[in-house]
């Protein structure tokens, strides 16, 4: 299915460049159709998922306790947010929010877990280790025998994208987490790093393909005059280490996704588990980022800012490349709609085959629906969850506000074409008070918890915002949608296995501390057999074991 819908993607990128038709094929799928959306007096079509009925409960509300954390930009309090107000008039629900800042989130929830001050339910922030503690503890209520009974468009889900129940399912058939889904092809591949084509026209060069080329390139804009403000010693060519790294790997031939403990480290290759941080690839990642360290390409701060310390220096307009897309951090259009891209694959010209690491499956967060044994509404609240699931629920956790001319459900739809019913969506938002669409929605609805990313939804909301569209055109084009793969699933582990993977902090927190050492000169890459062996000293022969078995399960069918 993965491959497939990456294919579709590549297949109509270079389309999308100068037709919206095409980015419609390309986000909701050839052959979806609209048909029954555009009833305005009722719930729109929600595929074949059943939308479960509502209110969960008659009479007095049920009220909930969540904790959850908050994002800088959403409000202090969520007691008069959209959502909230519209989870009372359709469920019958109320949240009792415990808001803790997203900064200090972790160390909150670790604390109350442990401390057993915990919430009734957490629909973000849970990760799957603390899943493979709480869970078997009975703090997390196993969820599969309630969804069995009272949640269709669940298990519709996993009639369409099997391997994601495989990854959420214990030995013993326990679900202790419900994930979000998306179905967008641009979501469906880690993003690289944005960089100035603007600047590469300045300077009267063509764009990277090799990791030579990316040097050069970094070089030229180090001590050009890139921006051409008649300055040659003021401008940050790379800002970071952080999509870089991935670009680099793969260009060595390793990929993984980022883990719970912030490193790039799982990779299946062939059915081999690796260890990414102990490969020959991994070295030569090293060996690269310190040229580009010492060469002072990349921002010598690179290792000590934080990220609002980085989005200032974007701001100065000084920096070449850098994490993240340009428009939530450049708030004038003609900073950035012209003079971004995101940069393309690099090769190290030695001729293999191209690879990118594809999120997992369909999931884009983990851990957005996590129910203690403290609530008292199990049924309620797992038909609520599915809920969610359908179209509008899906909405309702994402966006919309109703005002004005809006339909029912927060979206206003013009049609073009009556006979044929083609249309398109509109937002207006407070633009006063709001820089871009996205902040409006997060004051209006929490924008995490389980729902579906695709199909009617990607319509209204990539087609309504310019932002997005340009997103999207911009991924899709680079083409990694042809090779991009998972590197390793999302599995679960037996007792044993987790025994064994309880060094594991340790030896990211080693990886983390050594990586930035050997990339600052802090230490030699002269000892990195002695780094490898220190590694293994720690147990990483029993990591690669339990990580293996878990695979070769998870596999197995």
């Amino acid at each position: 299915m993965l491959k497939r819908l990456l294919a579709l993607a590549l297949a109509v990128a270079v389309l999308l460049l100068g037709a919206a038709s095409a980015l419609a094929d390309q986000e909701f799928g050839k052959g979806w159709s609209d048909k029954g959306i555009l009833g305005f007096g009722g719930e729109w079509d929600s595929g074949s998922w059943g939308v479960s009925s509502l209110p969960v409960s008659d009479g007095d509300p049920i009220h909930v306790s969540l904790m959850f954390p908050r994002r800088s930009v959403q409000p202090e309090s969520f007691e008069n947010m959209w959502f909230c107000k519209e989870l009372l008039a359709r469920a019958n629900v109320v949240y009792d929010w415990t808001l803790v800042e997203e900064s200090g989130f972790q160390e909150k929830k670790n604390l109350v877990l442990a401390a057993g001050d915990y919430p009734d339910m957490f629909i973000d922030g849970i990760k799957k280790s603390d899943e493979q503690v709480f869970g078997p503890l009975g703090i997390f209520v196993n969820l599969a025998p309630i969804i069995d009974e009272y949640a269709p468009n669940t298990k519709e889900l996993w009639t369409i994208y099997p391997d994601v129940k495989k990854s959420l399912s214990y030995d013993d058939g326990a679900i202790y987490n419900m994930p979000d889904f998306s179905i967008t092809p641009r979501d469906m591949f880690s993003s690289a790093p944005y960089y100035k084509v603007a600047w590469l026209r300045n300077l009267g060069l063509d764009r990277p393909k090799t990791l030579d080329d990316l040097y050069n390139v970094l070089l030229a804009v180090r001590d050009g005059d890139a921006d051409g403000d008649g300055q040659t010693d003021d401008e940050i060519p790379l800002l970071q280490l952080g999509d870089i790294r991935i670009e680099i790997l793969a260009a060595y031939g390793l990929m993984a996704l980022s883990d719970d403990q912030g490193i790039l480290a799982d990779y299946v290759k062939d059915g081999q588990y690796l260890y990414v941080p102990v490969q020959d690839g991994y070295k030569q990642y090293l060996e690269y980022a310190k040229k580009l360290y010492d060469e002072k390409i990349l921002d010598p701060e690179a290792f000590v800012t934080t990220g609002e310390q980085r989005n200032a220096k974007i701001q100065t307009k000084k920096v070449f490349m850098h994490d993240g897309t340009p428009y939530g951090i450049l708030t004038n259009d003609e900073d950035w709609i012209d003079s971004y891209e995101m940069l393309e694959y690099m090769s190290d010209g030695s001729g293999r085959d191209p690879a990118w690491p594809a999120t997992l499956r369909h999931t884009r967060a983990w851990g957005n629906f996590v129910m203690t044994d403290k609530c008292k509404y199990p049924t309620e609240m797992v038909r609520l969850m599915d809920y969610f699931y359908s179209d509008v629920g899906s909405l309702m956790i994402r966006a919309g506000r109703e005002a004005g001319t809006y339909d029912p459900y927060g979206w206003k739809i013009v049609i073009d074409n009556p006979e044929t019913q083609e249309w398109h969506s509109e937002i207006d938002y407070d633009k006063e008070h709001f820089d871009g669409y996205y902040q409006w929605r997060m004051a209006n609805a929490p924008l995490q918890g389980t729902y579906v990313a695709g199909g009617f939804q990607n319509k209204l909301m990539i087609f309504s915002d310019y932002k997005n569209r340009w997103y999207s055109t911009t991924k899709l084009a680079t083409g990694r949608a042809d090779f991009a793969s998972i590197p390793y699933p999302e599995v679960t582990y037996t007792e044993d296995e987790q025994s064994d993977l309880m060094v594991y902090v340790d030896i990211a927190n080693y990886v983390k501390q050594m990586e930035a050492k050997f990339i600052t000169g802090e230490a030699s890459l002269s000892d990195w057999d002695k780094y490898v062996s220190t590694i293994k000293g720690m147990g990483l022969d029993d990591v690669i074991a339990a990580k293996q078995a878990a695979y070769d399960r998870w596999n197995q069918d």
